[in-house]
């Protein structure tokens, strides 16, 4: 009996330490997580930047921390509800997870607005590939009850080390050319030291 009771006793201990391990990993990662779309929440995100700066100041590679903007999301609010707003936010996650790497990262980072970091990239390549997904977000029409929502989307890149080496730096420099895009017309992408564009990259050269 005895060691029946030992058995039981060390077997419940394991079955609680195991639930209350699961119980804390689950907390952690809703901390972690936006609750919306998914994705990695602000702090996520800016942790993720923090530690990129680190291993790229290391080993000497570079990276595009991009800051997207959903254009007239309140538009989308106002007219159909925010039940649509929350179904584009979710579908626009759903978006930069398929077209972003293992190595990259993405968050939003509040309201309509979503953080990406793009590793080891060249500037020109960064710049191509928010076109496409600029141009793929404007392509898309996402169902909603009987009616089709389309939106687009402006982007500010900032490039490590070109641009700045510090967090907050690439922060304000990549903002920057965000307000630039949308000053612009929105539907842009634009990156320090060019004027925002919409179209291929040829066209930002010229």
């Amino acid at each position: 009996n005895m060691v029946l009771c030992a058995i039981l006793m060390l077997s419940f201990i394991h079955f609680y330490e195991t639930r209350r391990e699961e119980a804390e990993q689950k907390l952690f990662t809703l901390a972690q997580t936006d609750a919306l779309t998914g994705l990695a929440n602000r702090a996520n995100f800016q942790s993720t930047l923090d530690r990129t700066l680190a291993e790229c100041a290391r080993s000497g590679s570079g990276f595009a921390l991009v800051i997207m903007d959903i254009d007239h999301f309140k538009v989308v609010n106002d007219t159909m509800g925010h039940d649509a707003g929350d179904h584009v936010l979710q579908n626009i996650g759903k978006q930069l997870t398929e077209r972003l790497r293992t190595t990259d990262a993405v968050g939003r980072l509040g309201g309509e607005e979503f953080g990406l970091i793009l590793r080891d990239v060249k500037l020109e390549d960064s710049f191509q590939l928010m076109d496409e997904l600029r141009q793929r977000i404007a392509d898309s029409e996402l169902p909603y009850g009987d009616a089709l929502i389309r939106v687009t989307a402006s982007f500010g890149i900032a490039h490590y080390p070109d641009h700045a080496i510090e967090a907050e730096s690439l922060f304000r420099i990549a903002d920057r050319c965000l307000f630039s895009s949308k000053r612009a017309g929105r539907n842009r992408v634009a990156r320090a030291g060019l004027s925002p564009v919409k179209g291929p990259l040829a066209t930002a050269r010229t």
